[in-house]
Formats: C-alpha cells, structure tokens, sequence
C-alpha cells in the first residue's frame, strides 16, 4: 500500500513539476510540484511519504548541479570576487538576522524558521537546509517562493528605470 501512495505522491509531483516547467516559472519545477503535491493534501488524497534517504539524494544532486556551475569560471575571477561578495553577504545577513528577530518576535515564528525564512538565497537549498535544521521547511518554502516572485516581479523594472 505505501508504494501506491509513494507512486501517487511522485507521480503528483511530477505532473505539477512539469507543469511549473512548461509555464517557465522560475525554479517552476519545484514550485509546480510543491503546490501540486501541497493541493493534494490539502484536498485530502492520500499520498505517501517520500523516504528518508531521498533528501539526501536530492542534496547530492544539488550540490552537483551547484559544482559544475563554476566549471567555467576561473581562479583569477573568483579571487576579484571577495571582497564585494563579503560585502553583500554581510549586508544580507544583518538584514536577514533582523527580520528573523521581528519574525520570531512580533509574529510568534521559531528562531530557526525565521532565520531560514528571512534569508536570502536559493528557495530549494533554504528549504532543504530547513528541513535538516528542524525548522518548519513549508512555512521557510512557502515565504521563500513569495520573496523569489516579489524580487522576479519588483527588480526587474527598478532595474530598468536605475539603468537609464
């Protein structure tokens, strides 16, 4: 019975994630198959647990897709890149530490879903590390896909009107 529900779960996923894809959605397979899987339970279907090694899975993956999308960069450009990039990141990280205090602290959020929520990086590797941090991975997912399409949505035309 439960590799009927497993199947029914990634089978769920699949549909929502290709769809998410078809429709150009940024990061849409995972936000298809997220919000498919999440109607799913939502209107009840009984869908089965994916298993507990398939986080890890996913996690390999990811860092090879991560990895061998530096395999066209050089040394000599990583190196001009610290020092702007610690300066991004520790604007990033105040701004993020702040907001997780506000979330944790007017809006009743735990300190590790506020952190993993406010800051900013990747939807998918935010959500994963969530998960493994015991933070609530679908409210960190939930308000990383909101901030992901508010900055999509909102950058593109500032940029626009700061580059003439």
């Amino acid at each position: 019975m439960s590799l009927l529900l497993l199947s029914k779960t990634l089978i769920l996923a699949g549909i929502g994630g290709y769809i998410g894809w078809r429709l150009k959605i940024p990061a849409g397979a995972m936000v298809g198959s997220m919000f498919a899987v999440a109607a799913g339970s939502l209107l009840k279907v009984e869908l089965g647990p994916l298993p507990a090694y398939s986080k890890t899975i996913v996690q390999v993956i990811l860092g090879a897709i991560l990895g061998l999308g530096l395999k066209n960069t050089n040394l000599d450009l990583l190196k001009s890149l610290l020092l702007p990039a610690g300066l991004i990141i520790a604007v990033l990280m105040a701004a993020g530490f702040l907001t997780a205090f506000i979330l944790n602290s007017f809006f009743g959020f735990d300190m590790m879903t506020a952190i993993f929520s406010s800051t900013p990086g990747g939807m998918t590797e935010l959500s994963i590390v969530a998960t493994e941090m015991n933070a609530d991975s679908p409210v960190v997912a939930i308000l990383q896909l909101i901030r992901l399409m508010s900055v999509i949505a909102l950058v593109v035309p500032i940029a626009k009107l700061i580059a003439r």
